[in-house]
């Protein structure tokens, strides 16, 4: 592993990953839940909405990927990117947590795409800037990656709770769980800037 103290942008770097991705995580966990539970689909007409909805995120990601990581590489800063990457999937989580209808959750997974897309891009680029050592790359990027994996487990074993503290208020368990998930994913885009070995 590494230690924090010694060096805190990579900590701050894996944190941010942490928590953007932990509310990018738990969407598609509990996406099928969600819209039988809140828009009474039948399985079929989950499983087609959730191929529509992937697809538009993967479409929205292609897009953004690039650009992204071009004009970060052109203006010569990460963090702002990063930040506003994740700000992005924010929006696209409240708006999924709020949605009135099956059109405007295709729309939501698209702007999560959109956000997810340059975050994934422009934050490998930040965390290669970060790296403790030089001859532990490979060890490094592996921690790192655990960021990434770890939410996939954390979130649904977590998720229950949230969703049944939820179900007895006015907004509902699933919608709860996403506006949880915005507000971590939140924290995380507000963390970049704890990272002060980058721009």
């Amino acid at each position: 592993m590494f230690n924090p103290r010694k060096h805190p942008d990579f900590g701050w770097t894996w944190l941010t990953k942490f928590f953007v991705m932990f509310g990018y995580a738990g969407i598609a966990t509990f996406l099928p839940l969600y819209l039988v539970n809140k828009f009474e689909l039948d399985e079929q007409g989950a499983v087609g909405t959730i191929l529509i909805a992937n697809l538009a995120s993967m479409a929205a990601m292609a897009i953004s990927a690039p650009l992204g990581g071009f004009l970060s590489d052109r203006i010569g800063k990460r963090r702002p990117f990063v930040a506003i990457a994740g700000v992005i999937m924010v929006v696209g989580l409240v708006i999924l947590a709020l949605a009135p209808s099956i059109p405007v959750v295709i729309v939501a997974q698209a702007i999560i795409g959109l956000g997810a897309g340059s975050f994934l891009s422009v934050d490998l680029a930040l965390a290669t800037e970060v790296l403790p050592n030089p001859d532990d790359v490979a060890k490094d990027l592996g921690v790192l990656n655990i960021a990434n994996a770890l939410p996939q487990s954390i979130a649904p074993a977590i998720a229950p709770s949230i969703i049944a503290l939820g179900a007895a208020t006015p907004l509902g368990g699933y919608t709860t769980w996403y506006l949880f998930g915005a507000l971590v994913a939140l924290a995380g885009a507000v963390l970049v800037y704890r990272i002060k070995g980058v721009k």
